[in-house]
């Protein structure tokens, strides 16, 4: 038993450390991809309607703005959409997307200074969002700047999903490992010494009669090696037999 347990703990300690290793690589990498993919969605939507609020930007039409960014809310992942004045200072955003008098976003505020797009996973209000913020410029002069907001929650599910199938996948391994380590080491190891120690039993007691055949696995060196000595033991055993048989005769015809 012991040595089964050392065995196997190493191999399922390595085992470990190689799941958690791929499992933490293919989490990061579909989180990246992910995170990618709703990138393109943000960016097809944002040209879709930069144009047109730029100009609305430039008149100040805080009711065609708004409409606009009720329209967008709820679907296909879409949370909603929220547009900033030149100082970060929302104008409008979809209904329950940000806090009244919210400060304004660090993204929005860098996207604006930078004169960039800038794309991030942030939670707000509890909930896990993809955020697409970028600057709204006519002649190298900030307009404002607009934000598209991506429900995120659904990568957090994939992650965790990965994560427990990997953990199931590792699980079933170790099992696998145990018990085909468990038979290897019966099989090769402890079986064939229990059945030599017993041989050599028989041999010591006198009992042994037929030689002892090796297994051919990781003992049969010295199973042959033993092999070889009982038959040693026994033609001495023999010999000595034979030179004493004449003096047990003569003992018994004294007795005689």
């Amino acid at each position: 038993m012991k040595i089964t347990t050392r065995l196997v703990a190493p191999l399922i300690l390595v085992a470990a450390f190689v799941a958690m290793a791929f499992s933490y690589t293919q989490v990061r990498s579909e989180r990246i991809r992910l995170a990618e993919d709703l990138e393109r969605r943000a960016v097809v939507l944002a040209e879709s309607f930069q144009e047109t609020l730029k100009d609305w930007l430039r008149q100040n039409a805080a009711q065609k703005i708004n409409r606009l960014v009720k329209q967008f809310g709820n679907r296909d992942k879409l949370a909603g959409i929220a547009v900033y004045d030149a100082e970060g200072k929302a104008l409008a955003s979809t209904p329950g997307l940000l806090e009244d008098g919210s400060e304004p976003s660090r993204h929005v505020l860098k996207a604006l200074e930078e004169n960039a797009s800038v794309s991030t996973l942030e939670k707000i209000k509890g909930r896990n969002l993809h955020i697409y913020a970028l600057s709204v410029v006519e002649d190298e002069k900030n307009l404002g700047a607009f934000a598209v907001f991506h429900d995120a929650a659904y990568i957090d599910a994939r992650l965790k999903a990965i994560w427990h199938r990997n953990f199931v996948r590792f699980l079933i391994l170790s099992l696998l490992i145990t018990i085909t380590t468990v038979v290897i080491v019966r099989w090769s190891i402890t079986g064939p010494i229990a059945s030599f120690a017993e041989w050599l039993k028989s041999l010591r007691t006198g009992k042994a009669i037929t030689p002892y055949t090796p297994r051919g696995y990781i003992l049969g060196p010295l199973e042959a090696e033993a092999a070889l000595l009982a038959k040693s033991l026994a033609l001495a055993r023999a010999a000595a037999e034979q030179e004493a048989a004449p003096l047990l005769r003569e003992k018994r015809k004294f007795v005689s």
